[in-house]
């Protein structure tokens, strides 16, 4: 299991409604130095995995924070609702990983100022994913 963090980048490369707006520019943890916007990172945050008396369960649930960052407010609300959109009760494949359910636990918008001082801040949109899938157990 790479982290569904990966699987998610996956994912989202496939669908138009967001590569239409960010291309490529889904991140990995944190935007990369002169960032071109709008632009995308996801984090994992937390992963529980299921147990049973015998070992592992398969199921793992994730916490996935993906934040939409764009130069207005608007753009970075248009992009976070097109990630919901992508994901909000997805069932499917993502990568390598087995999505069994996806599901919004949470979302918020904010505005980073600048270092600089200048007018040059960022807008972002946070979105919380609950998300269970299936993991592979190894046999030994």
């Amino acid at each position: 299991m790479a982290g569904i963090g990966t699987g998610i980048r996956t994912y989202l490369l496939t669908v138009t409604a967001v590569t239409d707006i960010v291309s490529s520019r889904i991140r990995p943890d944190a935007l990369i130095q002169n960032e071109t916007f709008p632009a995308i990172v996801i984090d994992e945050t937390n992963s529980d995995h299921e147990h049973t008396i015998s070992g592992g369960g398969g199921i793992v649930t994730s916490q996935i924070e993906i934040a939409c960052y764009s130069e207005t407010r608007l753009a970075a609300e248009n992009l976070g609702e097109k990630v919901r959109a992508a994901l909000q009760g997805y069932e499917g494949s993502a990568g390598s990983e087995t999505i069994q359910s996806s599901q919004l636990s949470g979302r918020a918008s904010g505005y980073l100022v600048p270092a600089d001082g200048s007018d040059g801040g960022l807008y972002v949109t946070s979105l919380s994913f609950e998300i269970v899938l299936s993991e592979s157990i190894p046999s030994f």
